[in-house]
């Protein structure tokens, strides 16, 4: 349902070269675990998986921004249906921010990012976070909307505040770690 989202929002061209993207992250991510029996490896040898891995992330980061830039509400992605409406954010979104996660020793998986929204929606729009429900997994953060009004001010407010690398360095720099499951 979200490629088909993504796919109304992006023109074909994009849309095309964001799926590879995504295609070449799940090789990269298989690739890497399965090179090495983690058993037999040295530390040494785990650096440089670890090197490695997110080496591969940034260049696949690097090569979706175009993608990204014609996500009208970048790192956020809606979804709606007759009766759901949602705003998720992925782990795929996450790989553009991998050097900010990086600098405040986060990951940026989906509870990662959940704790970042509700506290950043306690401060600077409470009555809307009442409005919605987190439900965060291992690579995305769902959040549940009661309606598409809500659903378009959610995803306005997240892309507001994460849509360039500096506004989610200044995001990250004013988080509660500490309430962060990352």
């Amino acid at each position: 349902m979200v490629i088909g989202t993504l796919a109304v929002i992006m023109d074909s061209v994009a849309m095309r070269k964001f799926t590879r993207v995504l295609i070449l992250a799940a090789l990269l991510v298989s690739t890497i675990t399965c090179t090495k029996s983690t058993d037999k490896m040295t530390n040494e040898s785990r650096e440089e998986m670890a090197r490695k891995e997110k080496e591969g992330f940034k260049q696949i980061a690097e090569a979706s921004a175009d993608a990204y830039s014609k996500m009208p509400y970048f790192p956020a992605q809606v979804s709606a249906d007759a009766q759901f409406f949602s705003v998720q954010i992925t782990a795929t979104s996450s790989m553009f921010f991998t050097d900010e996660f990086d600098q405040h020793g986060l990951y940026g998986n989906g509870y990662c990012w959940a704790g970042i929204v509700e506290q950043l929606l306690e401060e600077n729009n409470p009555a809307l976070l009442k409005k919605v429900t987190l439900d965060p997994e291992a690579d995305t953060c769902f959040i549940s909307c009661p309606n598409e009004e809500v659903m378009n001010e959610l995803a306005k407010a997240l892309h507001e505040s994460f849509s360039t690398k500096e506004k989610m360095l200044n995001v990250l720099k004013s988080a509660d770690k500490s309430r962060l499951d990352c």
